[in-house]
């Protein structure tokens, strides 16, 4: 019950874009729950998503040493490690979340994130449709579909693949973003 109540209560400050209370919230929690691996990756995620990439690798090597191999302990590790260009060690780190669970979302998105990085838009395409074919409800995956369909002048459903980005993430800071540029691009403000 407390990992839920400090997990809510942050969620609520971070939507309210207070920040630096949400994550005070988290480590209070993770003061009273040391051992529960979920209060870890939700600090780490806010800190991904504010680009504090060093401060989420902090959370993240907090984590009890028996839990810190989990898949998803795993991806967040490679986003920090994507996020401070450490690309090699990032997608090392895919690598072994997708050897834990082969359908992961969010490893499958993060090596679409890298193969674009490379320049590999095929490769980087593929990798966000299989993210979204694993889990539909991944909203980042279909921004980064989105996003690298717009940079290549695609521009057919692209407000639709973004909007819906949007509107399973809209607390990703890069949903939110994409989305609104895309509107101002296209003038639907009265769609939105």
């Amino acid at each position: 019950r407390g990992v839920i109540n400090a997990i809510t209560g942050a969620e609520k400050l971070y939507q309210r874009e207070e920040v630096d209370k949400a994550i005070v919230t988290l480590i209070n929690g993770i003061k009273y729950r040391p051992d529960e691996e979920a209060i870890y990756h939700r600090l780490a995620e806010m800190l991904i998503d504010c680009e504090r990439f060093n401060e989420g690798l902090d959370a993240i090597n907090s984590i009890p040493e028996d839990k810190e191999d989990s898949a998803r302990t795993l991806e967040l590790t490679g986003y920090c490690k994507a996020g401070l260009e450490l690309y090699d060690e990032a997608a090392q780190f895919a690598d072994r979340a997708l050897s834990l669970n082969a359908s992961s979302a969010s490893a499958l998105n993060l090596m679409g994130v890298l193969a674009h990085g490379r320049g590999d838009k095929s490769a980087s395409e593929d990798f966000f449709k299989r993210a979204i074919a694993s889990d539909p409800g991944y909203g980042e995956a279909y921004t980064n579909l989105g996003i690298l369909e717009w940079e290549a002048g695609r521009n057919e459903g692209i407000l639709e693949t973004l909007e819906k980005g949007f509107i399973l993430s809209p607390t990703v800071e890069d949903s939110r973003t994409a989305y609104f540029s895309a509107i101002s691009e296209t003038a639907e403000f009265e769609r939105a």
